[in-house]
């Protein structure tokens, strides 16, 4: 006797605790505040879409091309965008990326001034020139991350990993660092917490 097919987005959906019934919801259009919690949005084409305040919890978005869309203030708690499209940006202000699975996306240019990024997985990912201030990167996994020129102006990054992370020219000006190993970091041409630049050659910590 045969089996009913499982959907991948009624697995997501009961792995997060939805009722079957917010499957319905996935297939709504892309709109500001559209609730796609825990939706299989695998390689689907949201660029240039307005997703303000949407509910993208759990999502899956791998392979998603997202140019230009807004996301300001969505949130995509644990959201999952591996291999995701960013280029040429992605509007991230004030949203909600938590825990959520950045491994080595490219970012770069990417809008994501006072994102809560706690826990999140950007190991790998390209962060150059990416406006962070006053993000909220604690415990965050930023190993091998290139955040050269990034502005982390006032951003939280206690207890982020941080290993082999590049952070020359990046703007650390009152930025939190406590429990971070700078151990090996470039930070040459950075802008300090104190804001003092950092001389050439200074390594793992800022020299005059």
């Amino acid at each position: 006797m045969s089996r009913p097919a499982v959907s991948v987005g009624l697995v997501a959906a009961l792995l997060l605790g939805l009722p079957e019934s917010a499957l319905a919801k996935c297939e709504d259009p892309p709109a500001p505040k559209v609730s796609w919690q825990g939706c299989d949005k695998r390689n689907a084409d949201l660029r240039d879409k307005d997703l303000q305040g949407a509910n993208l919890q759990g999502a899956l978005l791998a392979g998603a091309k997202m140019g230009r869309a807004n996301l300001r203030g969505a949130n995509l708690n644990k959201a999952s965008l591996l291999d995701a499209d960013l280029s040429p940006t992605v509007d991230f202000r004030e949203a909600t990326l938590s825990e959520a699975n950045l491994k080595g996306v490219d970012l770069t240019y990417a809008k994501l001034d006072s994102a809560d990024l706690r826990g999140a997985n950007l190991e790998g990912a390209l962060l150059e020139e990416v406006s962070l201030s006053r993000a909220d990167l604690e415990g965050a996994r930023l190993v091998d991350a290139n955040l050269v020129g990034a502005n982390l102006q006032g951003a939280n990054l206690k207890d982020a990993f941080l290993r082999g992370a590049k952070l020359s020219r990046a703007n650390l000006k009152d930025a939190k660092l406590e429990g971070v190993k700078l151990t090996g970091i470039n930070l040459s041409g950075a802008t300090w917490i104190d804001g003092r630049i950092c001389a050439p050659q200074s390594i793992g910590t800022c020299n005059k």
